[in-house]
């Protein structure tokens, strides 16, 4: 009986393995447009701060809806000193108040009605 139990976990093991390269295949080459998600961006000229679709495949800085400067980035809030402030993501930076020069910096995540 454990002999008849050997090819069958085979069989369907190698099924599985086919379905999830399958899988794997179908989302990574799929030909759809990248993944979008919301965030709230700042403009580091002109202080606009706006909500924004963007991609995975977006680069920064953004153009500015406002002033129209290539200069937005996400926006961040200083904890020490209430600054609202764009931050550009470079590798290995991190957000400093431009006011108080802290690095207790929070990304925003919503627009409050006082924002919009």
């Amino acid at each position: 009986m454990k002999d008849g139990w050997g090819p069958l976990i085979r069989r369907w093991g190698i099924i599985l393995v086919l379905v999830l390269v399958a899988v794997v295949v179908r989302l990574r080459f799929s030909g759809d447009a990248a993944i979008t998600y919301d965030r709230i961006l700042a403009c580091s000229s002109c202080g606009h701060i706006w909500g924004a679709s963007l991609d995975t495949d977006d680069t920064f800085p953004v153009k500015c809806p406002e002033c129209g400067q290539m200069a937005g980035g996400f926006a961040y809030l200083c904890n020490n000193c209430s600054t609202v402030f764009a931050f550009i993501p470079a590798p290995s930076s991190m957000p400093i108040c431009p006011k108080c020069r802290k690095t207790d910096c929070s990304r925003l995540t919503s627009l409050s009605a006082s924002e919009e």
